[in-house]
């Protein structure tokens, strides 16, 4: 029994990344220039995951929750394409 509640609960947590994985290429796809969201700063695996992720820690929100508890507002910039000045003088 407890070997299955173990397996079930990688399971989600594998749903979960794999749904934030596609959610973010999406809005990389669409034309966005960052992800923003909040986690607690006690969240240690959080942090790590989303600091794997590229995430960085962009502020400290003081008592952000209604707990009392800080939170980091944390980034995921995207890179802006460059533009590429060669294409634009082959054609003259």
């Amino acid at each position: 029994m407890e070997g299955e509640g173990k397996e079930e609960f990688q399971g989600l947590g594998n749903r979960q990344l794999n749904w934030l994985l596609r959610s973010i290429k999406v809005m990389m796809d669409s034309g966005c220039d960052e992800v923003t969201l909040e986690a607690e700063v006690t969240n240690k695996g959080a942090l790590a995951l989303y600091g794997r992720l590229g995430f960085i820690r962009a502020k400290r929100l003081f008592r952000y929750y209604l707990n009392g508890v800080d939170a980091f507002r944390l980034k995921l910039l995207f890179p802006r394409p460059q533009p590429n000045y060669y294409n634009d003088y082959t054609s003259v």
